[in-house]
């Protein structure tokens, strides 16, 4: 009966320090004050993996996925990229990273509220029951907070636009609370995938178990958009579902469920929280948002 109870207690020893072996942990800060950064998107140079950090600009990166020519990439709206050299990732301490707040050009563009006028781009309302088609953003370790990106069209003759509110139709909420991101990319011509930000501060909202419509509501002064093809992102914050279990919660789906059909009209590319790896999907995604132009 000792020599059990010994032989356990080495398997747990032995398991953890083989557990703490295998991640790299860091916290991410403003190198302006040392404030923590959070939501920042985190990837590996050379694979699917990605995730955040979390409020408190700490992140958590399993070595299983970083390869010896592995660099890991992380950037947030409002700062630089940073890339850590993979001869850095084999230390068994705390990884401290600092970025650079980026300077933004405003564009000095002056609206007249006599002449504006407002535009919903999208779905208006959430489709019936029986004609919806769900898919999972992501779910488990290697797809932690999955991206849905969404290539948008608006008029040359409108530009520049004012979005102030965007809505993304949401099924299944396994949590009892979320965290959805909302940001806007622009369009790279060549691979035709998101390219830079064109946000410049997280736009986040929270919620509760909804079947319906998660709205952001956004500080018409904030987002202005001067380019006619771009991409609206939904991000998926919630880095629970890495350790999602179906028993622990009363929604059979491991993750949220975006309402959509089988076939989408829209190019709709999934990816990673990392945003370095995106897939086209045939889907058809229900959302919509609405913005603001100056009538010529």
């Amino acid at each position: 009966m000792l020599k059990q109870i010994i032989l356990s207690l080495l398997f747990l020893i032995f398991s953890s320090n083989k557990l703490i072996s295998q991640s790299i942990s860091g916290k991410i800060v403003s190198s302006e004050d040392l404030t923590p950064v959070a939501f920042a998107n985190i990837g590996i140079s050379d694979s699917k993996y990605g995730t955040y950090s979390n409020v408190d600009g700490v992140f958590t990166i399993n070595k299983e996925f970083i390869k010896d020519s592995s660099d890991v990439i992380i950037y947030a709206i409002g700062y630089e990229k940073n890339i850590l050299p993979n001869e850095l990732l084999s230390t068994e301490e705390t990884l401290l990273v600092k970025l650079i707040p980026k300077v933004y050009e405003m564009e000095d563009i002056q609206v007249s509220a006599k002449r504006v006028r407002k535009v919903l781009y999208g779905k208006k309302r959430i489709p019936p029951r029986p004609l919806i088609w769900s898919f999972a953003p992501g779910h488990k370790s290697t797809r932690i907070g999955r991206s849905v990106a969404i290539l948008v069209n608006i008029p040359q003759e409108q530009l520049p636009i004012r979005i102030y509110k965007a809505s993304v139709g949401i099924f299944a909420n396994p949590f009892p609370e979320a965290l959805f991101r909302v940001r806007f990319m622009s369009f790279n011509d060549k691979t035709e995938l998101p390219d830079q930000d064109l946000t410049t501060e997280n736009l986040i909202t929270k919620f509760g178990k909804v079947d319906g419509w998660v709205t952001f509501n956004i500080d018409k002064n904030s987002q202005l958009i001067n380019e006619d093809t771009f991409f609206i992102v939904f991000e998926n914050l919630n880095l629970e579902m890495a350790n999602y279990k179906e028993s622990l919660s009363d929604s059979p789906y491991p993750l949220f469920m975006l309402k959509g059909f089988l076939l989408g009209k829209d190019k709709l590319l999934l990816s990673n929280a990392a945003l370095n790896h995106w897939k086209e999907e045939k889907e058809d995604l229900v959302f919509n948002f609405q913005y603001s132009y100056e009538k010529q």
